[in-house]
């Protein structure tokens, strides 16, 4: 499974996307049933249900199953199927709430999906004075950082009032330094972010997280909520 999200990573993700679009807007009038009623309540309830097993069976895994895959391909392909039917009036009139809905979802769904092999989560413990550029992917496969990480101090402060010890690890990056705590990530590049997972007296251990297709998602949730703003300026229907 690793080798085959190695594969489909880009470029190979954006060109099935591409294909994927193309083969929906050639054939969705010959499948109408993709735009149907019937076709988005199956597609709603088999999402719904399977994020429902995830959320109580604990299966993470479960995302990268044959059966969710299918799930997705179905849900988004009826959605967009759904956008090309309705986007604009019988008079030719634009729904621009409409289309700001439904292309806002389907971008947010779709850069989890097609973006997913892109997706990198790394750890790397590194002790003061050290300078290292090894990581290990959750699966624990070796990896190497394309710049080298130092830490230069570890930093504890202790408060009176009950709040738990506070700990500040001063790292070098590429020459630059940086001071990153827990919940206070450091961002570097485009969906690159680096966060403090653990730490001690003389080590820390950081965790680096690559997710170059989240600022799609951030555009389709931007275009649902313009989408839902429109359709309350313009109130309901006489």
């Amino acid at each position: 499974m690793d080798r085959l999200f190695d594969i489909l990573a880009f470029p190979t993700n954006l060109l099935l996307a591409a294909l994927w679009v193309a083969i929906c807007c050639m054939t969705w009038k010959r499948f109408r049933f993709l735009a149907s009623p019937a076709a988005v309540i199956s597609s709603i309830l088999l999402f719904m249900g399977s994020c429902i097993w995830i959320g109580v069976s604990g299966n993470v895994a479960f995302t990268g199953s044959v059966f969710f895959i299918i799930v997705m391909l179905y849900l988004m392909t009826v959605l967009l199927c759904v956008l090309l039917r309705g986007w604009k009036t019988a008079s030719g009139k634009l729904r621009y709430h409409f289309i700001l809905h439904h292309a806002g979802l389907l971008i947010a769904l779709g850069s989890a999906f097609w973006g997913s092999p892109d997706n990198r989560q790394m750890r790397m413990l590194l002790h003061e004075g050290e300078t290292s550029s090894a990581a290990v992917h959750m699966n624990g496969k070796q990896s190497t950082l394309k710049d080298e990480i130092s830490l230069i101090s570890i930093e504890c402060k202790r408060y009176e009032n009950g709040t738990p010890m506070q700990y500040t690890a001063t790292i070098s990056i590429d020459e630059q330094t940086h001071s990153i705590q827990v919940n206070h990530p450091l961002s570097r590049g485009i969906g690159e972010d680096i966060y403090l997972v653990g730490t001690g007296d003389d080590y820390c251990i950081l965790e680096i997280v690559n997710e170059p297709w989240k600022y799609f998602a951030l555009v389709g949730i931007i275009m649902m909520i313009a989408g839902a703003v429109i359709l309350f300026i313009k109130g309901p229907r006489s």
